[in-house]
C-alpha cells in the first residue's frame, strides 16, 4: 500500500514562493535556487509529497516543469476552483501565507490528480504557439491603429513595425513546422486533425499544444476542460438557461476561428448551425454548439490515433 501523501500548498507570485503544509512554513525566490531550495527541504520530510499550485498567468510554468523533471506529484488547479473552496470553508482573508495553507487544505480534502510529465518538444511548441499568439494579436492591433492615423510619418514608423511583426509570424511558423517535423505522431496528429472541414492548420497545432488531453478523455471531460460543457441552472419546477464557463480560453480561442469557418463549409457543422438559427437561437449559442460538437469530433479522431498508437507499441 503507497503511504498517504504530505500536501503542500505552493502560492506563486513573480518573484517569491511561499510553501505552506503541516508543520512546513517555507518562503523562497521563484528562481532556480529557490526551486532547488524548496525540494531540499521537502526531501527531508521523508514521505511522498504532492505539491498543489493554481495558475498564475505563467509564473508557475518553470516551477512546475522543474519538480515534473525531479518525479515529484504536482497538481495545476484553476483559481476559480480555489477561490470556491475558500468561500465553502469559510477562508475570506487572503495573503501569500494564507493562500499557500489554503491550497494545502484543498489537496487533503479533494486530491486533485498529480499533472503528467510533458514531454519537452510539446513544452517547446506550447511556447512558440503562445508567442505566435501574442504576435497576431499585436499585429491586428496595429492595423486597426493605422487607420487611425494622419501624419505619414508615424505611418511610416508603424508599417516598418508591421512588416517585422508579420516576419517574425513566419518565424514562428517555420519553427511550429520543425517542431512538428521532430516527431512523427504529431505530424499524423495534425494531418488527421485539418481533414474536418474548417480546422486549418494552425487551429490544429493550436488544440495539439493547448490541449493535450484531446483524444484522452471523454465527451464530458474534454468539453468542460475547454469549457464548453453547458451547467444546468434549474431550481424546482424553474428550468433556466445553461451556459458554459471556466475551461482554457485559448482553446476556446482556436475552436472559434474554427466554427465559424465550419459553419459556412463543413457539410454537417453548416446545416447544424443553421438549423439552430432557425428554430430561434442566437448566433452566440448557436456558434457554441458549433464549437462544442467540433470539439467531441476532433476528440474522437484523436482517440482513435491514441489508439492506433497504443497498437503499434503493443
Amino acid at each position: 500500500m503507497n503511504p498517504t501523501p504530505v500536501y503542500l500548498g505552493i502560492d506563486i507570485a513573480k518573484d517569491t514562493l511561499e510553501v505552506a503544509g503541516p508543520g512546513l512554513r517555507l518562503p523562497v525566490p521563484n528562481t532556480a535556487e529557490g526551486h532547488a531550495q524548496l525540494l531540499a527541504v521537502t526531501m527531508t520530510l521523508r514521505v511522498p509529497v504532492h505539491f498543489i499550485c493554481e495558475a498564475t498567468g505563467g509564473y508557475e510554468r518553470r516551477l512546475i516543469a522543474h519538480l515534473l523533471a525531479q518525479d515529484q506529484a504536482v497538481s495545476l488547479l484553476n483559481p476559480a476552483r480555489v477561490r470556491d473552496f475558500a468561500k465553502a470553508t469559510g477562508r475570506l482573508a487572503k495573503t501569500d501565507r494564507i493562500d499557500a495553507e489554503l491550497l494545502a487544505a484543498y489537496g487533503r480534502t479533494l486530491q486533485p490528480p498529480a499533472e503528467p510529465k510533458p514531454s519537452a518538444l510539446l513544452e517547446e511548441l506550447t511556447d512558440v504557439v503562445r508567442r505566435r499568439a501574442q504576435l497576431a494579436g499585436l499585429l491586428g492591433l496595429q492595423r486597426t491603429q493605422r487607420h487611425q492615423l494622419y501624419d505619414a510619418k508615424l505611418i511610416a514608423e508603424l508599417d516598418r513595425l508591421l512588416a517585422f511583426v508579420a516576419q517574425q509570424i513566419e518565424v514562428m511558423d517555420q519553427r511550429l513546422d520543425e517542431l512538428i517535423d521532430q516527431d512523427g505522431g504529431l505530424g499524423t496528429r495534425l494531418q488527421q486533425l485539418c481533414q474536418v472541414e474548417g480546422v486549418g492548420r494552425t487551429t490544429a497545432i493550436n488544440l495539439i499544444a493547448e490541449l493535450p488531453e484531446l483524444g484522452r478523455l471523454n465527451r464530458t471531460r474534454i468539453a468542460a476542460l475547454a469549457g464548453l460543457a453547458p451547467f444546468n441552472r434549474d431550481s424546482g419546477a424553474g428550468s433556466g438557461q445553461r451556459h458554459i464557463r471556466g475551461g482554457r480560453s485559448n482553446v476556446r480561442r482556436a475552436l472559434y476561428m474554427a466554427a465559424l469557418t465550419a459553419t459556412r463549409c463543413n457539410p454537417v457543422l453548416r446545416p447544424f448551425y443553421q438549423q439552430l438559427r432557425a428554430r430561434g437561437k442566437g448566433h452566440r449559442i448557436a456558434i457554441t454548439a458549433v464549437m462544442r460538437k467540433l470539439l467531441l469530433r476532433l476528440n474522437q479522431i484523436a482517440h482513435t490515433h491514441e489508439l492506433i498508437l497504443a497498437t503499434q507499441h503493443s
